[in-house]
């Protein structure tokens, strides 16, 4: 065996014959192919593999792709709305932190305006006096 050479056969695309491909969970595992579940530690990948095994060799049915696909586009449009809520208080505390710079650029102003108010309120309570 050890003096028997293996040639690599190879062939190109254009004579390869398309097949029908089977489904064991449609879209994601096909029948008779790889199939990569990858994701970080934490994921859910161990839980996933567990859950289809059980489904496969219990007879139940595993989800269908369009019933997988509403909570995922509920979760979408949640998204939009936390979004869109965070713009609108982005916005309003942008508009409130200009106000608080305008109002600290305008103070010496103020102050000087307190100032001298306060100082004519002191002169005319003396002169009463």
């Amino acid at each position: 065996m050890a003096d028997q050479k293996e040639e690599l056969k190879l062939i190109r695309m254009n004579e390869v014959d398309a097949q029908e491909i089977s489904w064991l969970w449609y879209p994601y595992i096909p029948f008779g192919k790889i199939t990569v579940i990858q994701g970080d530690p934490g994921d859910g990948k161990t839980t996933v593999v567990l859950a289809i095994a059980a489904a496969i060799t219990t007879g139940a049915t595993l989800p269908e792709s369009d019933k997988i696909a509403e909570p995922m586009q509920y979760q979408v449009e949640e998204l939009k709305r936390d979004r869109d809520k965070w713009k609108a208080n982005y916005t309003n505390l942008w508009n409130e932190v200009k106000e608080f710079i305008s109002a600290i650029r305008s103070m010496p102003e103020k102050l000087r305006a307190f100032i001298i108010n306060h100082q004519s309120e002191k002169s005319s309570q003396k002169e009463q006096r």
